[in-house]
């Protein structure tokens, strides 16, 4: 069933011609290094998001090493870096991923030369909270707390939603990407 969903992403892709990559490398419970790589196009006259790969990364995560990753994956499902005109990092600001000289993000850029480049709006607004108003920056960690402590567990979440359920919240839950 995954390759058949990589086939038909990639195909979507190929008809089209134009994507946008999101990437980030990240770390399992396991402390593993992981790259993960979601693609947007456009399909049907919609966009679509989809998850493209994921990839252990060696002990070292050096942007040689991510961009070689991508490079082969991009490779085997048929997907041209010329089609590629978007890229956003989630990355923390990552020599490896942001780097100016060699970064992962230099080396797509040359290799899709119509690409532009992004930062990943959640991490943006992370970067600007640095520099807070001392009262609002203890109101957002307040606010950290509170959502870390109904993520924390499945049952908590559970709690929360059927709480927002029954006071007819428009949301349900807490964004599962937020802090």
């Amino acid at each position: 069933m995954s390759e058949d969903i990589t086939c038909q992403t990639s195909e979507h892709i190929s008809a089209n011609g134009h994507y946008a990559q999101q990437l980030d490398e990240s770390t399992d419970v396991a402390h593993h290094a992981i790259l993960m790589v979601y693609v947007r196009h456009v399909w049907d006259n919609n966009f679509e998001e989809q998850f493209l790969f994921s990839a252990d990364l060696p002990t070292t995560s050096t942007a040689g090493t991510i961009f070689n990753t991508m490079d082969m994956h991009m490779g085997s499902v048929g997907l041209a870096w010329d089609g590629c005109v978007g890229v956003t990092t989630a990355a923390d600001g990552a020599a490896a991923m942001m780097g100016k000289h060699s970064g992962v993000v230099k080396r797509i850029l040359e290799r899709a030369q119509s690409a532009t480049w992004n930062h990943c709006f959640l991490h943006r607004e992370a970067l600007a909270a640095k520099d807070m108003v001392p009262e609002l920056q203890a109101t957002l960690q307040d606010v950290i707390k509170c959502v870390n402590y109904i993520k924390k567990s499945s049952t908590k979440s559970r709690c929360f939603q059927a709480f927002c359920g029954d006071m007819r919240s428009e949301y349900q839950q807490v964004f599962p990407g937020l802090l």
